[in-house]
């Protein structure tokens, strides 16, 4: 195998290591504002009420 070949082949794992983070920290940024969004509305009501 030459080198080249080498960088592109560990370029292209590197790649899914990094969008495999980025859905993780996808997912827990979205639960955040889910949370954040819930918690709005219950004071929003609470404060209608």
């Amino acid at each position: 195998m030459e080198v080249e070949a080498a960088k592109a082949i560990g370029a292209g794992i590197a790649c899914f290591g990094m969008a495999g983070a980025a859905l993780g920290l996808g997912n827990i940024f979205g639960s955040y504002l889910s949370g954040a969004c819930a918690t709005r509305r219950q004071q929003t009501a609470s404060s209608a009420a």
